[in-house]
Parts: C-alpha cells; structure tokens; sequence
C-alpha cells in the first residue's frame, strides 16, 4: 500500500476513537500522519530504573539544598553521598580554564548525545517531507529515547552547560574563548530543553480532563519544572 494511502487509514482509524478528549485525539492525528504512532513500548526493568533514577534527583537535589543551609560536618559518610549527589546532578565543575581529560571526554559525550537525537529528528522530518517510509527502528525507539533523556539525562547535561555559562560571565579577565564556550553551551542547553518540550508533545496518553486525574501528565511537567528551578536555585546559593 503507498505511503500516503497507510496514512490516511492510519489517521481514519484513529478519528473512530470517540473516548479520546478532543485536543488529545488532534495531537494524535498529528503524530498519526508522522508516522510514530507504532512505537514500542519501554522494557518494565528500564522503565523502573529510569523512575528510580529520577526519584534519587530529586532527593539529591533536596539534600544538595540541606547541605547549603546546614554547615558541614565533613564525615566520610557525608562526603560518600556529597560525591554521589554530584555524579547524579552533574555537579563535577568542569573548568573552563584548563580542562582535564575526563572533562573534554564529558563535553564530547554531551555534544555527540545530543546531536544524536537532533539526527534522529532531522532524518524523521526530511523524509516524512518527501512521504517517504521512516524507518522502523526510529518509529520505534525515538520516544523512548526521548523518556531516557527526560528522566535521567536532562538535567545533569543541564546543570553541566549552565555551570559553563556561569563560569563565562564570572571568569576576569574575560577571554574571546569564554565566549565560544559560553554560546556552545547555550545552544546545547536550547537543544536540551527542546528535546523536553518534545518528549511533552508527543506524549499519547488516553487523558481527562480532571487535572489530578492519573491519566492527566500534569504532574510530569510539574515534577519536570521544580526539578529545574530547585537545581538552578541550588546553582546560585
């Protein structure tokens, strides 16, 4: 069957779905004629350690803002969790006045993470432009990949690039390679928020519209921004 024809009966189909709220069943139509709506399902073990991962953000992140009220008491088992808090926070200061080897090793991994994704999308879009078939492993696999970024990876990459940025406008005297770091870094720090905005959109859940309801993602986004803002007030404290 063309392309276009699956298309059009893949988006006929889904309009029979009356339970569907109205914005939901329009977004999903959307998505429907992207041709991602066949994707699969994340394994069980990875789902559950992709929320334990974001669980421990959370509570190192309200540990991180103890330890800046409370004076220290430099004992071993305080400086353990102080050093798994950063590994899970992405709070290893990368300097930018001379980087250490592991640092750049990070700043690669980083950029080459990143434009993965933007990859992934690019070919999505180019071909879904020019009606052809996307293929089966990226209809499959790049939502997941989006949940992998959402809960566990965005918000060390964004602790990391917003430290550089910091550095930048901090750092005397100002340096013309401070700048390029510091425009590097905003640009990977807007593909990582992007990418999260992304992951929001193209959600398909069948929703209510009772805002507690659990099929509602509200909590998510909320989760997602006190998350950003405990981090970025724990940054300046």
């Amino acid at each position: 069957m063309p392309i276009k024809h699956k298309r059009k009966a893949m988006i006929n189909g889904l309009a029979n779905y009356q339970m569907l709220g109205k914005s939901t069943t329009a977004k999903t139509l959307k998505l429907a004629s992207f041709g991602i709506v066949d994707q699969k399902p994340l394994i069980t073990p990875i789902a559950i350690v992709l929320a334990c991962i974001n669980l421990i953000q959370g509570f190192f992140l309200i540990f991180e803002a103890t330890c800046i009220s409370f004076p220290s008491t430099s004992s071993g088992l305080e400086t353990v969790i102080v050093f798994i808090s950063r590994l899970f926070l992405g709070r290893h200061k990368v300097n930018i006045d001379s980087f250490e080897p592991y640092q750049i090793v990070i700043l690669a991994l980083i950029l080459l993470y990143l434009l993965l994704h933007m990859s992934i999308l690019a070919i999505s879009l180019r071909l879904f432009l020019k009606i052809k078939p996307i293929p089966l492993w990226i209809r499959q696999n790049w939502k997941n990949l989006s949940h992998i970024h959402l809960y566990a990876l965005f918000l060390p990459i964004h602790n990391i690039l917003l430290d550089i940025v910091i550095q930048a406008i901090n750092d005397k005297p100002h340096k013309s390679t401070y700048y390029v770091m510091m425009s590097f870094a905003i640009i990977l720090e807007i593909v990582n928020l992007m990418l999260c905005g992304l992951q929001f959109y193209v959600s398909i859940t069948f929703k209510t519209a009772d805002p507690l309801s659990t099929s509602n993602d509200n909590f998510l986004k909320i989760d997602f921004l006190i998350k950003i803002a405990i981090s970025i007030i724990n940054t300046f404290l």
